[in-house]
């Protein structure tokens, strides 16, 4: 049957982990098989019950002492990528790439439909539950697992489905471990669906990043203002925040309360054997969890006091006030040296919104005023020019 199907390979291979999905999306599952003594096996169904071998022009590299698979959509871009881990055994013979690798899937053209399963406890993940999706009366059969693969786990309790070129599904059936049901229908095609047992969608709070923070340090002590982008939830649940300092070992030095604002303004100690931080925030609607897409330094304790790195003790953007603003900016600066200068507002993609002449008249603090009425809310970076500096501290705007 194996050899009918062109799926037998060569008994000198070695194989090992072995994973089936549907890696070109045209709706027809294919096979990816690890060897520890020869190249990696890339079976694609032809869709006639037979499968071709396409390693050599698939763009998966020379892997060969590789034994444990895992396939999921790694970077959540609608095509299912592979992780081949190493065999860390001894070595011997030819062999090369002892190492584990991530190979992720450049994609196509076909389109593609991911489920996730949400339910109440203990089996909150639904594990067990079997999906149909229907399209002109052919069917495509999933169970979400939690335990195949060879010493490897597959696809991340979701079920992935490529659905060729068709726009929509006619129907999409989840058959939960308790043999209730739900259905959905006329579904479009290029989406990631969190479906709630009775058939409610439920997605996570939207993407979002952290900014750099504005921060003052003093000896075994941190006063912080952080500010992060505004995440969303799709079906309108309210949005709380967490946000997580710690070194860059991974130990947490503080933890705020959950909180329903983009900034927060924080005191904490800090760890005097540690001289660099960072920071995260997670966003939850009360049941996902997202993380920040990526993490911002925080400060560096350098000595008795840290200022902000890049801003010069001749020439320096002290605060904002108030920050968060309304459609009123007021910002303090402090000069050494006279010089006039540009004040402005530039939003995330980098457009100079605002722009103003600013004339330092006198040595010392001087408070100034800008009229953001014509900017909508959001983040902005407020930055102040010279001829021979640049400071800048990033604001909020509601």
């Amino acid at each position: 049957m194996a050899l009918d199907a062109g799926v037998r390979g060569e008994q000198i291979s070695f194989s090992y982990g072995t994973s089936a999905a549907d890696f070109n999306n045209d709706g027809w599952v294919d096979l990816y098989v690890s060897n520890r003594a020869a190249p990696p096996y890339m079976f694609i169904n032809n869709g006639d019950g037979t499968f071709s071998n396409k390693y050599a022009v698939s763009g998966v590299p020379l892997v060969t002492n590789n034994t444990s698979i895992a396939v999921a959509d790694f970077n959540h871009d609608g095509w299912v990528d592979i992780f081949s881990g190493g065999d860390f055994g001894p070595q011997g013979g030819n062999i090369t790439n002892q190492f584990s690798i991530l190979m992720l899937n450049d994609g196509g053209s076909n389109g593609y439909l991911t489920v996730n399963l949400i339910q109440p406890a203990p089996n909150k993940r639904g594990i067990g539950s079997r999906l149909e999706v229907w399209k002109d009366g052919v069917i495509q059969l999933r169970d979400i697992t939690a335990g195949d693969g060879f010493t490897s786990q597959n696809m991340d309790f979701s079920a992935h489905f490529g659905l060729g070129t068709a726009s929509t599904i006619d129907s999409l059936i989840v058959k939960w471990p308790d043999g209730t049901r739900d259905r959905l229908l006329n579904v479009a095609a290029n989406q990631h669906l969190f479906i709630e047992k009775g058939g409610q969608l439920n997605a996570p709070p939207t993407p979002f990043e952290v900014y750099e923070s504005a921060t003052v340090t003093q000896p075994g002590k941190a006063e912080a203002n952080f500010y992060w982008e505004a995440s969303s939830d799709p079906e309108g649940k309210p949005i709380t925040y967490v946000v997580t300092v710690k070194t860059t070992e991974g130990k947490i030095i503080f933890e705020s309360d959950p909180i329903e604002t983009p900034y927060l303004t924080a005191e904490f100690e800090v760890d005097r054997d540690s001289f660099e931080y960072r920071w995260v925030v997670t966003a939850t609607d009360g049941l996902h969890i997202r993380r920040s897409l990526n993490e911002a330094r925080s400060f560096n304790v350098t000595g008795d006091s840290v200022e902000e790195e890049g801003i010069p003790s001749e020439l320096s953007l002290t605060s904002t006030y108030t920050n968060p603003f309304t459609d009123q900016l007021s910002v303090d600066l402090n000069a050494s040296v006279l010089e006039n200068g540009v004040l402005e507002v530039i939003d995330l993609l980098g457009r100079v919104l605002i722009s103003q002449k600013i004339a330092f008249k006198v040595i010392g603090p001087q408070r100034v005023g800008v009229d953001t009425a014509s900017i909508p809310g959001g983040a902005y970076l407020v930055r102040l020019t010279t001829k021979s500096k640049s400071v800048q501290a990033v604001v909020i705007k509601i």
